[in-house]
């Protein structure tokens, strides 16, 4: 197929500096698991709901990779410069028995009835095995327009607004 005319990522505004640490032990670092996606979101087009019952996609722009990629690094980056902590991702990895974000991206694109953007993210967080907690947080932003550059620029912002507060809420968490 053709190449879309737009390809789109998301930068953390958070990130650990150039030349900066963390270190820890692989027991205690927190594990960052890619979300979970619902099919209408398991690609690299970016979901427009139509209605309640119609997904479409938006035309000549695709994500550079799928959102649950895009959002474990979102989410890796924030959390490793909000706590300072030793924050690995589970592609880089894989499990080393320490806490672990996991969850599912429910909303993670443009919502064409009220014309906005919108992300909402069902955090898991298991300090200790056998033990979770379970929050979902969900953030909008009105559009001017359905065009890329629009929302791109709107879905950088609310996933990182998404991030911090998921960094805010494992910040007071038992082993965050």
């Amino acid at each position: 197929g053709k190449a879309p005319d737009s390809l789109l990522t998301l930068t953390p505004e958070r990130q650990m500096a150039a030349g900066g640490e963390a270190r820890g032990a692989l027991t205690t670092a927190l594990i960052v698991r890619a979300p979970a996606l619902p099919r209408k979101l398991d690609t690299n087009r970016i979901a427009v709901q139509v209605d309640a019952t119609s997904v479409a996609y938006l035309t000549k722009t695709a994500w550079v990779e799928k959102p649950d990629r895009l959002m474990r690094m979102m989410l890796t980056e924030t959390l490793s410069a909000a706590t300072g902590a030793l924050v690995l991702d589970e592609a880089t990895l894989g499990a080393a028995g320490g806490p672990i974000l996991d969850g599912a991206l429910i909303e993670f694109g443009v919502d064409a009835r009220s014309n906005e953007v919108v992300i909402i993210y069902d955090a898991l967080y298991s300090a200790k095995p056998g033990q979770v907690v379970k929050r979902r947080f969900e953030a909008r932003e009105r559009l001017s327009k359905v065009e890329a550059d629009a929302v791109a620029a709107a879905m950088n912002r609310i996933a990182n607004e998404t991030a911090q507060a998921v960094a805010a809420w494992i910040g007071i968490q038992p082993g965050g």
